[in-house]
């Protein structure tokens, strides 16, 4: 497999040579802005497209991935489960995240969300949960060769807000 730097305009691109003899295929790669950078990468393309770990970027973005997933997810969950990550999806996970494209997702993006949401001043068991219905959803997109890493799995979870216990005295206990 070889693969060579293309310029075109102010842009370079990487191009690889992914067919057999007789039958040339292309696979282009773009958003380098200097041929130094290119350079930098081909390597690493072209091990990966050999080694066939290379995984096509997707323009899905998080949110029409989430609504997908949560659709696979229907008939495997209880209706009180599915219902709660239905609220996180909707209500957290996407108004923060929805709009980036699943394969440019990163950690930062999901650090980013946490903020916003403590910032919201959603409790910490809230935030919890919505990292749970992320990093889940995540797990399956890994699984099923979509994104190269679960970027949920690099952060801890959110820790849950621990509540005091209650009792009650002795009068309210002799009361009862």
């Amino acid at each position: 497999m070889k693969g060579s730097i293309v310029k075109k305009g102010k842009k370079y691109y990487i191009v690889v040579d992914v067919g057999e003899k007789g039958n040339r295929r292309q696979k282009w790669f773009s958003g380098y802005t200097s041929s130094k950078d290119a350079e930098k990468d081909l390597p690493h393309i072209v091990a990966k497209l050999q080694e066939g770990t290379f995984i096509e970027p997707t323009k899905t973005t998080m949110a029409e991935y989430l609504k997908e997933w949560l659709d696979l997810k229907e008939t495997d969950l209880a209706k009180n489960t599915f219902d709660s990550y239905y609220r996180q999806i909707h209500n957290h996970i996407i108004p923060s995240i929805g709009k980036i494209p699943l394969s440019k997702l990163k950690v930062m993006h999901i650090q980013k969300m946490y903020g916003e949401l403590e910032k919201k001043n959603l409790s910490k068991t809230s935030i919890h949960k919505a990292h749970s219905v992320l990093k889940a959803s995540l797990k399956y997109a890994y699984k099923t060769d979509l994104i190269p890493v679960n970027f949920a799995d690099k952060l801890d979870n959110p820790k849950k807000e621990e509540k005091e216990m209650g009792y009650w005295t002795k009068e309210e206990g002799k009361y009862f």
